[in-house]
């Protein structure tokens, strides 16, 4: 894990330049615990996607993400009948429920994710892992390598490290504006 203090602030900044960032992390709580609740809630606000794959029972997150997710109209008929009196009677009863609520997003699958992208409606996508493609074999035993390589400043990143800038000519560049 890489704690790096400034990134919540970053998530702003760079989204403002075009540039997008990814912080993947096992749970909500791991977030919060690194950069605090307010950092933690202001990241997953300026994400412009978020992906939630299951395995979480952190209730309160669950919630929110289930209002995000959304609801839906539900159509609810009733049927009886009377000993005393011929004839059956129906009624009909319109509400709206979660698409899913969060013991439905507790309980997603292995291979499922729900995606949440700016501007769009939620997505349930299906994953398909690496090893199940037909490059599958292939993955890992070649090194990695970049078309156009970027030139980077190395540098450690902690909380006092200051701003970060990034230009993709002159590399990351740390403590300066």
């Amino acid at each position: 894990m890489c704690r790096w203090g400034a990134l919540p602030k970053m998530y702003s900044h760079y989204g403002s330049r075009g540039i997008v960032l990814a912080t993947i992390l096992q749970s909500y709580a791991q977030g919060r615990n690194v950069w605090g609740k307010e950092s933690m809630d202001a990241m997953w606000s300026a994400a412009t996607t978020k992906c939630y794959g299951g395995g979480s029972s952190e209730v309160e997150f669950l919630r929110s993400l289930s209002q995000l997710v959304g609801e839906f109209w539900t159509q609810h008929v009733s049927v009886s009948t009377s000993a005393h009196s011929p004839g059956v009677s129906s009624s009909r009863q319109v509400s709206k429920e979660d698409i899913f609520s969060a013991a439905d997003l507790a309980a997603i699958p292995r291979g499922y994710m729900v995606m949440l992208a700016s501007g769009e409606e939620p997505l349930l996508v299906n994953t398909v892992p690496y090893w199940s493609r037909p490059y599958g074999g292939e993955v890992g035993q070649k090194p990695a390598r970049r078309l156009n390589p970027i030139p980077v400043v190395e540098a450690e990143v902690d909380g006092g490290a200051g701003p970060v800038s990034f230009t993709p000519r002159e590399g990351i560049r740390i403590g300066q504006p």
